[in-house]
């Protein structure tokens, strides 16, 4: 089973976090990390620091009762396909026919919406995928889609600074 502070790691990753920028926005050392890493056996509040700084909900149940340790709950998994529905003709269609009707059809909150749930990465090889098919759409969205992309990854470094 992978330890919570490898969740963490994952999700800050995701975000475009490194580790060291997560180290700094939790205000632990990037050493402390790698131990607990090693280690395991990290305290309730360095966890709970460390989902803050990720920008991950964490839920204690100490008592059959569950017990949110930060904010509102998430959106569940999907949350972004069920929030856009951009594939209404089939509820089933996997994300990546989700991630490429958002692309085809570009707008800054709901590529961002998907860079948030899916990571900026990932958005970006679908769409590399999408442009390298070289349909009208794709051409027609491409000066949009890069200029979002840029703007989003721009304001992910701009966050780890």
């Amino acid at each position: 089973m992978e330890s919570i502070i490898n969740h963490i790691l994952r999700a800050a990753k995701s975000r475009g976090f490194t580790q060291k920028v997560l180290a700094q926005k939790a205000g632990i050392s990037q050493e402390a990390i790698s131990r607990m890493k090693r280690q395991g056996n990290p305290t309730l509040d360095v966890v709970r620091r460390l989902a803050d700084a990720a920008g991950v909900h964490i839920l204690v149940s100490t008592d059959g009762k569950t017990h949110h340790a930060r904010g509102d709950l998430p959106e569940q998994p999907q949350g972004f396909k069920r929030k856009h529905k951009l594939v209404w003709s089939n509820s089933k269609a996997g994300d990546e026919i989700h991630l490429r009707a958002a692309l085809l059809k570009p707008r800054f909150d709901i590529l961002l919406d998907a860079a948030v749930e899916f990571g900026i990465d990932r958005l970006e090889t679908e769409w590399a995928l999408v442009r390298g098919e070289g349909s009208d759409a794709a051409l027609k969205a491409e000066p949009i889609v890069v200029r979002t992309l840029r703007n989003i990854r721009n304001g992910y470094q701009q966050a780890q600074t």
